[in-house]
């Protein structure tokens, strides 16, 4: 995984803290891995394998039911979130 490419520097200060988050992403990353190939070649936008923004919304209200509280994180956070990845790319 590229660490450089995310914000857990910025996010998790403690250097404890950052390896117990490290060790937890890196054990659950085949499944996501899996699950972004799997949900990418379903519904390709035109030639290109991805997950547009309504796809992801779908797929995590329907796997991460728990993520999306209403409260601390609502799936507008998460599409914005996404919106301006895409644009920093």
């Amino acid at each position: 995984m590229d660490w450089n490419r995310t914000k857990v520097l910025r996010i998790v200060k403690n250097d404890e803290e950052r390896e117990k988050l490290k060790t937890y992403v890196r054990s659950v990353y085949k499944w996501f891995r899996e699950m972004y190939k799997f949900t990418a070649g379903s519904d390709p936008m035109n030639d290109i394998f991805c997950i547009g923004l309504n796809v992801f919304s779908d797929l995590i209200i329907s796997v991460i039911k728990t993520i999306v509280d209403g409260k601390c994180l609502k799936l507008s956070d998460l599409d914005l979130e996404r919106i301006q990845t895409n644009a920093n790319e």
